[in-house]
């Protein structure tokens, strides 16, 4: 069986998030300036929903998983999203540092930096309420707070769409793995599977549970017309291995696999409508 490992920290970033604003208070500004806020990003969802905010020119700093959009490549790194270094943190004089509630790490340099007098805010990426959370938190911190609201109701709207388009499809049985060694497949409680429900998909995984291991036997059990893989470069599982089952799963008798990015699958930020555009011409072309 050809399947090779994802070697993705994609993974790791897909189900976490608590709300939590430490010590923020609201400034006055619509337009703060550089010089007023200093922000590092400890998470790529962060970083993006800081773009998305406008507030491009304020970020010092970023993790070396932050890629979208082209700019955040460009800016200096803190380190990797479960190591951040906290005193390449400090080396940037940031006023502001931003992060991951259920990530440890990011709780642990919050809770040093707090004790440095450095802002700090804490929010959850655990489904796309956390997301108009997390906006609406980070907007508010760095007084953009009606950029904020905005940017949430653009994304409401164009997911709204998308729900209207798919309810007049048919709805296709959808197995989405989002790892291959093992395959790993995606359960009824993680984000995936809110956005699987707007583009019309029924999961074949029904356990209450955001990701877990299945074997093939689970595929070819669940019947699905269509399945969905995450893909990191080249890494995915191999058509040859896929068409041993051709006769026993419809999606793969059909043709009907489809490789998707996992940064835009596995982040729950302000591009979740255009994961669910993705999703919804894969489910239904």
């Amino acid at each position: 069986m050809e399947i090779k490992p994802m070697k993705c920290d994609a993974a790791v970033m897909i189900p976490l998030l608590i709300i939590a604003v430490i010590g923020c208070s609201k400034p006055q500004s619509e337009t703060p300036t550089k010089d007023e806020t200093r922000i590092v990003s400890l998470a790529p969802n962060v970083t993006e929903i800081l773009f998305a905010l406008g507030l491009m020119d304020s970020i010092v700093g970023v993790t070396q998983f932050c890629n979208y959009p082209a700019k955040a490549k460009e800016l200096p790194k803190i380190g990797g999203y479960i190591d951040p270094d906290i005193e390449r943190i400090l080396s940037l004089r940031p006023t502001m540092v931003i992060g991951i509630g259920e990530v440890e790490p990011h709780k642990t340099v919050c809770d040093k930096l707090s004790s440095k007098n450095i802002k700090t805010v804490l929010v959850r990426e655990k489904d796309i309420a956390s997301l108009y959370e997390a906006i609406k938190t980070i907007g508010t911190a760095c007084g953009v707070a009606e950029r904020a609201e905005r940017l949430i109701t653009e994304i409401k709207k164009r997911l709204d769409d998308i729900r209207e388009r798919a309810s007049e499809k048919k709805k296709q049985r959808a197995l989405f793995l989002c790892g291959v060694d093992p395959l790993v497949a995606v359960g009824t409680t993680s984000f995936i599977n809110e956005l699987m429900r707007i583009c019309g998909a029924e999961n074949v995984i029904t356990e209450a549970r955001d990701y877990l291991p299945i074997d093939i036997e689970r595929v070819v059990a669940g019947k699905p017309n269509v399945i969905i893989q995450i893909t990191m470069g080249t890494e995915k599982i191999s058509d040859d291995f896929w068409q041993r089952y051709a006769e026993l799963i419809p999606a793969v008798k059909s043709n009907r696999i489809v490789s998707v990015d996992a940064d835009l699958f596995t982040r729950c930020g302000p591009r979740i409508p255009d994961a669910c555009e993705e999703l919804f011409k894969a489910l239904h072309k």
